[in-house]
């Protein structure tokens, strides 16, 4: 039987900045990055989080916070989301909404675990 991998997908906006996405094997876990004005910079996020990503605790937006990086959980009227929150306070990339915050805690799990050798697929226009 075939296993999917989970992958970096590196993208370009219409501007021409870059930006990825990283999708789990069955892909229940999706985040999409910030954008990166040159491709050099997305490729060093890359690396931190694959470093960063293991050992970056979850935290609630209603507790306080852990020094970063750290996963903050947020919940809106579309569901609760994900975020990276990088080693200077900047948001790495977000995730899509989940239905619960067991979901939500589960794909971020997903992500700590896959994240590190996951593939990159590269999608940019030259």
């Amino acid at each position: 039987m075939f296993n999917k991998r989970a992958v970096f997908e590196i993208k370009q906006n219409s501007i021409g900045n870059y930006y990825f996405t990283f999708n789990d094997s069955q892909c229940k876990t999706t985040v999409i990055s910030r954008s990166f004005s040159n491709r050099a910079e997305l490729e060093t996020c890359l690396a931190h989080i694959r470093d960063a990503a293991m050992v970056a605790d979850v935290c609630d937006c209603g507790k306080q916070r852990s020094i970063p990086p750290y996963f903050l959980m947020q919940s809106d009227e579309e569901g609760i989301t994900f975020s990276l929150i990088g080693f200077h306070g900047e948001i790495i990339f977000s995730s899509v909404p989940y239905l619960s915050e067991m979901q939500c805690k589960e794909a971020i799990s997903t992500l700590k675990v896959s994240s590190q050798r996951a593939g990159i697929v590269d999608l940019t226009i030259d």
